[in-house]
């Protein structure tokens, strides 16, 4: 059976005056990050990706969390998603979601500088034909749903990758503000993209093993 094994769960916060992210009466855009591999997978890594992102919301001091987490916290039920080894119900699956959105850290200075330097992966295709596709129509490929996005995300995705895609798999490590934020909202807007994107980091990424957090004292 395949699964997923999560090592480290962390919740990255910011806030912008950026109008692509509107944001409510908190302020504050989160970031949830997962260390995981797949078991199937030798020698085994854990590398961070970004799974999804929210605005801070607490209801009636319950705090709120994005449907894809909810989705993973099924997924920890039926087994396809396993803590260090260890099996894990779907409602405590929520819970350290909800812990980690406590321990939250912000990512940007107070200057609006990036703590956290990821990088950005998109696959465009197993062939030459989708690169070929992005590379001659440009803009026409983004966001078919929803016009009012389709330059924003265009502009954002040729900030990051100015160059005509050659290969399937290309990357870029963001550094500055500026891209930082194309980076996550490209990511925000990963559905309306004509290639899949990733953010990611190596495991050994210090800025998202700082903490007390248990399950990497060991590591």
């Amino acid at each position: 059976m395949s699964y997923s094994i999560e090592r480290g769960k962390r919740v990255l916060t910011f806030k912008t005056d950026d109008q692509r992210f509107n944001c409510n009466v908190f302020g504050e855009n989160l970031l949830f990050v997962v260390a995981c591999s797949d078991n199937n997978v030798y020698p085994r890594t854990y590398d961070w990706n970004v799974v999804a992102t929210d605005h801070f919301s607490e209801w009636a001091k319950e705090i709120q969390l994005p449907v894809r987490i909810w989705e993973a916290a099924c997924g920890t039920d039926g087994g396809s998603i396993k803590p260090y080894d260890r099996n894990i119900s779907g409602i405590g699956y929520i819970k350290t979601w909800k812990q980690a959105v406590k321990e939250r850290f912000p990512v940007l200075t107070p200057e609006g500088k990036p703590l956290w330097h990821p990088t950005v992966s998109i696959w465009a295709g197993i062939d030459d034909k989708q690169q070929e596709a992005i590379n001659r129509q440009g803009v026409e490929l983004f966001s078919p749903r929803w016009k009012h996005l389709r330059q924003p995300l265009y502009d954002a995705f040729k900030r990051l990758f100015p160059g005509p895609l050659r290969v399937s798999n290309t990357t870029c490590r963001v550094y500055d503000a500026g891209r930082f934020l194309d980076a996550v909202f490209l990511f925000q807007n990963r559905e309306d993209l004509p290639f899949k994107l990733y953010l990611v980091d190596r495991e050994d990424c210090r800025f998202l093993r700082q903490g007390a957090q248990p399950e990497l004292l060991a590591a």
